[in-house]
Parts: structure tokens; C-alpha cells; sequence
């Protein structure tokens, strides 16, 4: 019996020899990381599409009536972005903006000098129904690319169900056709809205909006 502390070999320990290899270890190679899927191109309101082409879709802006005899409207609630202003006499219109939405929509009105602002921000064809004169004479000053229906009616049709002025329909696609046809191209270069499945850190969920004016 060895005194305690000494050293003892291993191979003298357990009476076998063996050879200590003290080369560095060898590494495992990791898999190349797989490469990180593109993200999926999604329209003006945050829709996935599959055809990442239709997000450079130009969209269409459409002048939506908002009185009591318009309602109930088609295809507000399929648009990617809708602007509520104030006419006249407490009743509001509707600017009504779609990209990758194919749908019939009206009743269609008259233009506004609010439209001027709204509508080259997304660089839309604009349908609506005339204007007043000033309006009118902005618009075609303007850049706008107008797809009015005193010019163009073969974009527009009239309902047998609804009465005069709240009678004048239009769809996307039939103003997206005659404003190709008119030379302003088919394709616009936009920079959609931030979208997130998270909601904030602060605040309280709301379920109703109310905005006077």
C-alpha cells in the first residue's frame, strides 16, 4: 500500500498500458445554416401574395357616397385603405383606395379638393363622377391620373335598383383597364404600411371609435 497522497500512474493502477494521444480534439463540421426563407411580398394593407408582381400593382382610388339612399355601399369593406371626409349638410364620402382587391364599387360621386391630397399619394387611377368646376379645373392641372366618368363611361354602369345620383358603379378592374389604356402603366412603386401580429407592450383594446367633428 502506497502512503496517501502519493501518485500513482494509471497504467501501473489498473496493470495495462495504453498511449495517451494528446493531439487536439477533432471538431464535428456543422451543417451550413439553412438560408432564411424571403419574406413573403405582401400588398398596401399587409396581405401575403403569392405573386410578389401584384404588389406593384397600382391601386385605384374610388369617390364612394356615403348618403343615407348610397347605402348600403359595394365593396367599401373589400378596400385596402378607405379616407371618410365631410361634404356638405353632415354627410361624408368615402375615398375608397384597392390594390390586389378585385371587386365592383359605388355608389361613385363627384371628386373633392381632398382627393388632390389623398389620391397621388399612392399614385392611383381615379375614378369618380365629374366634379365641381373648381375641382374639376384642379384635377386637370394636376398629375392626377383621372378616370372620370364623364370620359370614360364605358368603365361605368348604372344600377336599375338604386335612384339617381347614387346609381353610377364602377370595378376595379374595369378602371384599372381604361387607365392602361390611357398610358399611365399598370405599375406603381410604393412603400406599404408597418404591419405586426404583436400588440403593444401598452394601451387597452377598444372596440368602438368615435370621431366628432
Amino acid at each position: 500500500t502506497r502512503p496517501p497522497g502519493q501518485r500513482v500512474s494509471l497504467d501501473s493502477f489498473i496493470g495495462l498500458s495504453f498511449e495517451v494521444n494528446t493531439a487536439s480534439p477533432r471538431r464535428m463540421a456543422r451543417p451550413a445554416p439553412s438560408p432564411m426563407p424571403a419574406p413573403a411580398a405582401l400588398s398596401l394593407c399587409g396581405k401575403p401574395l403569392n405573386d410578389p408582381a401584384r404588389a406593384r400593382l397600382r391601386p385605384v382610388a374610388v369617390k364612394i357616397d356615403n348618403a343615407p339612399a348610397a347605402r348600403p355601399q359595394v365593396g367599401l369593406d373589400a378596400a385596402c385603405v378607405v379616407y371618410e371626409h365631410l361634404t356638405e349638410g353632415g354627410i361624408t364620402r368615402f375615398t375608397a383606395i384597392y390594390q390586389t382587391e378585385e371587386t365592383a364599387a359605388g355608389p361613385v360621386r363627384s371628386a373633392r379638393r381632398v382627393d388632390l391630397q389623398i389620391v397621388p399619394q399612392y399614385e392611383a387611377f381615379f375614378s369618380h363622377v365629374g366634379g365641381a368646376p373648381a375641382e374639376m379645373a384642379s384635377i386637370r392641372a394636376s398629375r392626377l391620373l383621372d378616370v372620370d366618368q364623364f370620359f370614360h363611361s364605358e368603365s361605368y354602369y348604372y344600377s336599375r335598383q338604386r335612384v339617381a345620383p347614387h346609381n353610377v358603379f364602377t370595378s376595379v378592374s374595369a378602371i384599372r383597364t381604361t387607365g392602361e389604356r390611357l398610358g399611365y402603366g399598370a405599375e406603381a412603386e410604393l412603400e406599404g404600411f408597418p404591419f405586426t401580429e404583436n400588440a403593444p407592450d401598452e394601451g387597452t383594446d377598444a372596440t368602438d371609435i368615435m370621431i366628432p367633428y
